[in-house]
């Protein structure tokens, strides 16, 4: 790959972040202790390699830390902070998640199932923490669980609509063709 191409990968690839942080601020502001995290994982898992999907989704997690401690004040208390870190440790889980369906299933059923997959890993390890810490799972209705889907999987299909889109555009595709390497 060329210097130029490096450079423009790296680029596209910061740009692409930023507007998943920019949009990640905006749904915090939505919906708070409900930001679609798994969304993002998955979302990220599709977009980038395993290392730039981390950064990702460490990115879009680290913004909605900031906007919740600094703008909506969540307290500062230890468990709050706990379960911050555990918020980023379970995204990049569900990341990883979505990347290992996304590397077994190829076509538009992998793409959906690795959101299902994020969306499991997502919720399922927020579950066992709260068994685990005896915790009370009053709220994890099949009605609420129900609600917390609908929000990620419209982010996602909304993120990955954007996607489609980028790659079908002309600009998308002369970007794409010029970081093919060169046959000599």
């Amino acid at each position: 790959m060329s210097a130029n191409a490096n450079w423009a990968l790296r680029h596209s690839i910061g740009v692409t972040i930023g507007f998943l942080v920019v949009a990640s601020v905006a749904l915090t502001f939505g919906y708070a202790c409900a930001v679609p995290l798994a969304a993002f994982g998955a979302i990220s898992a599709l977009l980038f390699d395993r290392t730039y999907a981390v950064v990702s989704v460490l990115s879009v997690w680290a913004a909605n830390q900031v906007i919740g401690f600094c703008y909506m004040h969540y307290p500062m208390e230890f468990s709050t902070l706990a379960w911050g870190v555990g918020l980023g440790v379970i995204g990049v889980a569900s990341t990883f998640a979505a990347a290992a369906v996304l590397s077994r299933v190829a076509s538009f059923s992998g793409v959906s199932l690795s959101l299902i997959a994020a969306f499991a890993v997502y919720q399922g390890a927020i579950i066992a923490i709260i068994v685990a810490t005896g915790g009370d799972l009053s709220m994890f209705t099949l009605s609420t669980l129900s609600d917390v889907f609908a929000i990620n999987a419209v982010a996602f299909a909304v993120f990955a609509g954007c996607r489609a889109v980028w790659l079908r555009s002309a600009f998308g595709r002369t970007f794409a063709a010029s970081l093919m390497p060169q046959q000599a």
